[in-house]
């Protein structure tokens, strides 16, 4: 790859902070589209989304929406180059969906030529937390997932700007022995990539469930460490 190409993939992509996973998103997380990153609790959502923000710190910064408190900062000192960067990770917790619905319709607000980054992490914690289990109440609230999905998407691609969301899964109905993301058809509809995790012990796997101009399938191990992710 030449000098130019290198440049013109800097700026089109957000690293993972991992070559293998760059590799098998074929850059990194692409700008101007939502990423959508999900899997089973253990397998690595939230760590590759910081490290994302932590690689997205060295040239610009990064807004991070965290509903469900795996944001620490003790583990964000581990992996930051410098601790002067840490200023440019925009950290926002929230607690409700009403807030997320309010966060993220004022998001644009704080989005700048300097940001490289946005992330949710996740989409639907607060949203599932909110389902009284009634046909009107989850559908109500898938919809205004959708319009926040709606919103984020117009956000990335009006101010080209890779945008992660994390996401919850649940047991296929339709499949044995597989998951299925929370919220899948909207999630789907939004997203132009998605990257399934999973895990076997210590041994963690990505695999591409979408891709623009990857085969789906397409899959890779990686681990986790206090410095980073090989």
């Amino acid at each position: 790859m030449n000098l130019l190409s290198r440049k013109a993939k800097a700026l089109d992509f957000a690293s993972s902070g991992s070559e293998k996973l760059d590799e098998l998103l074929d850059g990194g997380f692409p700008s101007g589209a939502i990423t959508h990153l999900y899997g089973p609790s253990g397998t690595g959502k939230t760590n590759i989304a910081m490290f994302a923000a932590v690689s997205s710190t060295t040239s610009g910064k990064a807004i991070y929406l965290d509903t469900e408190g795996g944001f620490h900062l003790d583990r964000l000192r581990q992996i930051l180059p410098k601790p002067e960067l840490a200023k440019n990770i925009l950290l926002k917790q929230l607690y409700s969906f009403k807030e997320q619905k309010s966060i993220i319709s004022q998001l644009q607000r704080f989005v700048d030529y300097k940001c490289r980054l946005i992330v949710l992490d996740s989409a639907v914690s607060l949203y599932r937390l909110e389902n009284s289990g009634s046909r009107n109440d989850m559908l109500d609230n898938s919809r205004e997932l959708g319009r926040q999905m709606a919103q984020l998407s117009k956000i990335a691609r009006q101010n080209q700007v890779p945008i992660i969301v994390c996401n919850q899964v649940y047991e296929s109905f339709r499949k044995k022995g597989s998951v299925e993301p929370v919220g899948r058809d909207v999630m789907a509809y939004w997203s132009k990539t998605a990257l399934e995790l999973g895990r076997k012990g210590s041994s963690r796997w990505a695999r591409l469930a979408r891709h623009p101009s990857k085969k789906a399938g397409e899959q890779s191990k990686f681990k986790i460490h206090n410095e980073g992710i090989r």
